[in-house]
């Protein structure tokens, strides 16, 4: 259904869901290496991993501004306002070229965002994990000798603390 015309609005618009589809590409593959990172306990990576997706994240808050700024040219060329143009609409109205491309771009899309959120979520399981471990290791560390508990309050209560540091030095 060819519906509009094939303007330099809609190939600007194609251009901008590439390097969106690119770089919501890259934040996949930021996010399996962090989650990789975090399930060897390789620490000292975290960080780093982890500014890494930072910085991806960025990069697509960019390409999301870039895509709305091009969509909103279309919507004016088309005449169409801008929250009826989504990639469905696109796929199913777009002269071709175009529309085979849209249409890609959507299957990509539901594809990418699934296996991110996916990754997401198991990222944020490893790393409650690995607070646990290292909470767990600090209350080690520094313990009281009666151990620590739960008043009425429900608030954490603590006798003198006595260190293992503390009786080392």
């Amino acid at each position: 259904m060819n519906d509009h015309p094939y303007t330099d609005a809609v190939r600007t618009l194609m251009g901008k869901l590439w390097v969106e589809r690119h770089t919501l590409e890259l934040l996949a593959y930021k996010l399996t290496c962090a989650k990789l990172i975090m399930a060897g306990d390789i620490r000292r990576y975290v960080a780093p991993a982890l500014a890494g997706v930072e910085h991806v994240v960025d990069k697509v808050r960019v390409a999301e501004l870039d895509r709305s700024i091009a969509l909103a040219q279309v919507a004016e060329d088309w005449g169409v306002p801008v929250s009826t143009l989504t990639l469905d609409y696109l796929a199913r109205h777009a002269p071709e070229p175009a529309r085979m491309m849209f249409e890609e771009h959507q299957q990509s899309f539901r594809q990418l965002v699934a296996e991110i959120e996916d990754t997401a979520v198991e990222n944020r399981k490893l790393a409650t994990t690995s607070l646990r471990v290292i909470q767990a290791a600090l209350d080690d560390l520094v313990r009281s000798e009666a151990g620590a508990t739960y008043g009425a309050t429900g608030l954490r209560e603590t006798g003198p603390v006595v260190s293992h540091i503390s009786k080392v030095l």
